[in-house]
């Protein structure tokens, strides 16, 4: 889960110059680490025959100054169930972190490749700079960004200068 929702806070920090110092990030991340998953929703259902949990309504998950909210989550877990190898959160999923946010209608995270995709209509924002496409693909441990534009709409990238930048207007929800 902190995976997850680290290497989309970092993605949305390498968008936009104005994301503070590289080291800074990472020794947040790691204090980060170090904080308790908490994560609530309407129902919890678990399967440890398949190694599932799953949550349903109103999920929130936060760990530390992360927080995932998504209509569902799906993760599975390792054998032992003390960890994780991939997370699905769908339908209105929104990542924060501080000014941060990361919108769309689906994240998955993939442990063994350390890397997380957002689709439907994926949307990276630090305050007025913007990064969308239809689908945004994050490599946490090269920490690249792959952002793919497609029929429904093409790659965007809009980063103001740190002193011109307007008032933060975020329409998205």
């Amino acid at each position: 889960m902190s995976a997850l929702i680290g290497a989309l806070s970092l993605a949305l920090a390498l968008a936009s110059p104005g994301g503070g110092p590289k080291a800074a990030m990472l020794a947040a991340d790691d204090n980060d680490k170090k904080a308790p998953l908490e994560i609530t929703s309407d129902s919890m259902v678990t399967d440890s025959k398949n190694n599932l949990i799953t949550f349903k309504g109103k999920v929130v998950a936060v760990k530390g100054g992360f927080r995932l909210e998504a209509d569902e989550m799906t993760v599975w877990t390792t054998k032992e169930q003390n960890d994780f190898t991939r997370i699905n959160a769908t339908g209105a999923v929104k990542i924060t972190k501080g000014a941060k946010i990361a919108t769309g209608k689906q994240a998955e995270y993939l442990a063994q490749e350390r890397k997380v995709t957002l689709t439907g209509d994926p949307a990276l924002t630090d305050g007025p700079n913007q990064a969308t496409g239809e689908q945004v693909v994050y490599f946490f441990d090269s920490e690249d960004m792959l952002i793919t534009g497609g029929q429904q709409r093409r790659s965007t990238l809009v980063i103001f200068p740190k002193s011109d930048a307007p008032a933060v207007k975020n329409n998205r929800k």
